[in-house]
């Protein structure tokens, strides 16, 4: 079976890098992106598992990049973020968020966050293996259709 992915977003390259390489340690598809955009751009383009997004970015405030994404999908999202305030972390939540981690923080708490939301994401992702026929593939993972190694776009009532 394919990684999970997990799509990293802050504005912090030295974050970045230090998750990015635990995640692929850990055995995770890692993707990152540094702003609101470019999350937004990987987030349609990858279809990541799960989401790690600080809240503060340089064009964009991250609660937006959730709401968009929530309005999209029901991908778990944890908010990694320095404000640490109760009314910041009862925002986060009801923007759509599924956990909070406020920085700093220790790697091995964020990766025991990722695998809980992974183990109860059964309803957003349903774990079962590829299914070819002829040249199509059917990765219901990463919610995908493939013909002839070539992914088919798909809306979510296609895919269903």
């Amino acid at each position: 079976m394919p990684p999970f992915r997990v799509l990293v977003v802050d504005d912090d390259p030295d974050i970045l890098t230090i998750l990015n390489d635990n995640l692929i340690l850990d055995g995770y598809e890692a993707l990152t992106a540094a702003t609101g955009k470019e999350a937004l751009a990987r987030f349609e383009e990858a279809q990541p598992d799960v989401l790690v997004l600080d809240l503060m970015l340089p064009d964009m405030d991250g609660l937006q990049v959730c709401r968009s994404i929530r309005r999209a999908s029901q991908v778990p999202i944890i908010l990694l973020t320095a404000k640490d305030g109760v009314s910041d972390k009862v925002l986060g939540l009801e923007s759509g968020a599924d956990d909070y981690l406020v920085k700093p923080f220790d790697y091995l708490e964020l990766a025991a966050r990722i695998k809980a939301r992974l183990r109860r994401g059964g309803a957003y992702r349903k774990l079962s293996a590829v299914t070819r026929v002829g040249a199509w593939e059917l990765l219901p993972q990463r919610r995908e259709v493939a013909v002839a190694g070539r992914t088919v776009r798909l809306t979510k009532k296609e895919f269903d």
